[in-house]
């Protein structure tokens, strides 16, 4: 049990993270139990009643988190959650809505199944709706996926994914408010909140270790989920390097091109 003031990563920080690599991250205040007791599954309930942003600015929000993890073989998860955000302090004019008070529930395979000593097929298969909770605008109502694929071999993978955050519409797109945003769609921070045409986002990642460095590419295709918007590409790289066993070094480059420049 872990009550007051806490950082929060779960899964791939794409609904609940912490955005720790700014200066400030983004913290929770509330209580969240953690239970391992039965055999290869993980439970996660919290409450959390407010909410410290990057900015260092707080607000009052009522953030219920429900999280099963099953591990059905080494290496390979079934997820189910949901998250229920009542936060009607958190402002929502760039997701066209007056109210960002929202409920997703999802469920999420991941993993890596092993083909030999070495080589591994890398997989991820995810869906989740979203829709108005709690007094949320009532315009919010959409659905997410996010499925790839791609070979692993030692320290070395490559895989192919697309991530589709959908449109109601034109009216609204399925918005990740809690998650560690800076690490989807592209480095640059060009959709930290989704455009309300909602994003196709079709990426190629590789990466892998040389010697102590820890290397990372990935090249995105954006597109709208509705209307036709090409909303460009990006390249990024990256590479982490541990000097000390405490201290990490890291670079990031990032080079978004946009499309449609009316987009």
């Amino acid at each position: 049990i872990r009550l007051g003031r806490q950082s929060i990563k779960i899964d791939n920080v794409r609904f609940i993270g912490n955005v720790e690599f700014r200066q400030v991250m983004q913290v929770f205040n509330g209580v969240l139990l953690e239970n391992k007791s039965l055999p290869n599954t993980e439970l996660l309930i919290g409450h959390m009643g407010r909410i410290k942003s990057i900015n260092a600015t707080q607000r009052e929000a009522k953030v219920e988190i429900l999280h099963a993890q099953y591990r059905w073989r080494p290496n390979n998860n079934i997820i189910g959650y949901a998250y229920l955000q009542d936060d009607a302090n958190l402002a929502g004019a760039a997701a066209n809505v007056t109210d960002l008070s929202n409920q997703i529930i999802g469920l999420r395979l991941d993993g890596a199944h092993a083909l030999s000593e070495k080589l591994a097929l890398l997989y991820t298969a995810e869906y989740a709706t979203q829709s108005d909770y709690a007094g949320g605008d009532s315009k919010i109502d959409a659905d997410y996926y996010h499925v790839g694929i791609g070979p692993r071999w030692g320290d070395w993978y490559l895989r192919l994914d697309q991530e589709r955050l959908a449109s109601n519409d034109g009216q609204y797109a399925f918005q990740t408010p809690l998650g560690t945003n800076h690490l989807f769609q592209g480095w640059a921070d060009q959709f930290l909140t989704t455009p309300r045409q909602g994003l196709r986002d079709t990426f190629l990642m590789a990466g892998g270790k040389l010697g102590k460095a820890q290397l990372l590419a990935e090249y995105h295709r954006l597109k709208s989920d509705v209307g036709g918007i090409d909303f460009g590409d990006e390249v990024d790289f990256s590479v982490a390097y541990p000097f000390l066993k405490q201290l990490t070094g890291k670079l990031e480059y990032a080079d978004y091109q946009i499309g449609d420049a009316s987009a």
